[in-house]
């Protein structure tokens, strides 16, 4: 496609930035009117505003984005005067979220971080912004999503909304890099993996996934932002294990057997929701085992 492509010019700048505004714009409309009757569809069509903006960071220079932003926004509020509150919590989140994912691609920072960092910022604007209108408008749009979908009288799903919007931006963010990919060339830009150290990332899980216990007596719901979180990075670290043909470690880090029975004898006796926290064995012990496999291996190699 000639439209996605490297713009260095003013003018191709402009042009390109207009169309992908107007594409918003009417996607933004469409958004918050499905959003009055039909939630989950308003849910569905928001998850392409970041991918729009992402296209926008990446095809365009840094110091027009601010330019692209403000026209974006002024004439989505204009356009969308009978429902504000969908405007600022799916379209602002979204031009934010987008662009850090699109600069983080070009700035070369590792696809899983990338991933990671716009999800979670992605979950938390989107959150914040609606218990902004909620304190504006007085109208909450969680409970009137909840209440859509037949949850609004469910304790536990209240509990469940901040890592429900979490791994919908995960799946958000991973498939926008997954269309990017197709056509990464044209935007003279290449996906970076941290492959030199390894060591940070399986440190990372496991950390994430120790905090899923003290967490757990805090919020449950930022302990199954641990939980989501390590368990996306733990599947990047099997898939590379399987890439990289390193059986010996896939064998033993198979583990998903033990959690699954712990989850069903657990489950009966731990509170609505928590026994699913049991699952951070998984990438708690896939970690371990790869940053011990991967340490014996810089031994030997540095004594070779």
């Amino acid at each position: 496609m000639k439209l996605l492509k490297k713009r260095d010019s003013f003018v191709s700048n402009m042009t390109f930035m207009g169309i992908m505004s107007a594409i918003i714009i009417i996607l933004n409309a469409l958004v918050s009117l499905t959003n009055l009757y039909l939630p989950v569809m308003g849910l569905v069509l928001s998850l392409l505003l970041p991918f729009v903006v992402c296209l926008v960071e990446v095809s365009c220079k840094d110091r027009y984005f601010p330019i692209f932003f403000i026209v974006t926004i002024l004439l989505s509020f204009v356009t969308t005067l009978w429902n504000l509150e969908s405007t600022i919590y799916y379209l602002v989140s979204s031009l934010i979220s987008g662009y850090i994912f699109g600069l983080s691609i070009k700035k070369k920072i590792p696809l899983t971080y990338s991933i990671l960092v716009a999800s979670l910022l992605q979950t938390f604007l989107i959150y914040g912004f609606s218990r902004l209108v909620k304190v504006i408008f007085t109208v909450d749009a969680i409970e009137l999503f909840l209440t859509a979908v037949g949850l609004g009288t469910s304790t536990g799903a209240s509990l469940m909304v901040i890592p429900g919007l979490f791994i919908i931006s995960l799946i958000q963010m991973s498939l926008i890099c997954l269309i990017i990919g197709f056509e990464i060339d044209r935007f003279n830009l290449e996906f970076k993996d941290d492959v030199k150290r390894m060591w940070l990332l399986d440190t990372f899980i496991i950390v994430s996934a120790l905090l899923i216990i003290p967490f757990y007596f805090i919020n449950i719901s930022l302990s199954y932002i641990f939980l989501m979180a390590s368990i996306f990075l733990a599947i990047y670290v099997f898939i590379r294990n399987i890439v990289t043909k390193q059986y010996l470690q896939l064998i033993i880090s198979s583990v998903m057997v033990l959690s699954l029975i712990g989850f069903v004898v657990l489950n009966q006796v731990m509170p609505l929701y928590s026994a699913f926290l049991i699952f951070g064995v998984n990438p708690f012990i896939i970690a371990c085992i790869n940053l011990v496999f991967n340490n014996v291996k810089g031994v030997k190699h540095h004594e070779k």
